[in-house]
């Protein structure tokens, strides 16, 4: 099976460059509403809270896909 941060770098190093940028990252708290991420093959938190989805309310422990630097969902 193929891991999320080699998902990630096959959709971001494709024959053709899109100019989209692909990151899975887990939620490793949220402060106020917002979320920071544990970025997979990371071992510190996020120092920066990440903008998500009017339709997605992050929780700690989420598995979140990132594009362009916007939280697309999440999954538990």
């Amino acid at each position: 099976m193929t891991s999320d941060m080699q998902y990630g770098k096959m959709l971001n190093n494709g024959q053709r460059n899109t100019g989209i940028d692909v990151q899975y990252a887990t939620v490793a708290s949220v402060v106020s509403g917002q979320p920071f991420l544990r970025f997979a093959g990371e071992t510190g938190n996020s120092q920066k809270a990440y903008k998500f989805l009017k339709s997605y309310v992050p929780a700690a422990g989420d598995r979140v896909i990132i594009v362009n630097g916007v939280i697309m969902g999440g999954w538990r």
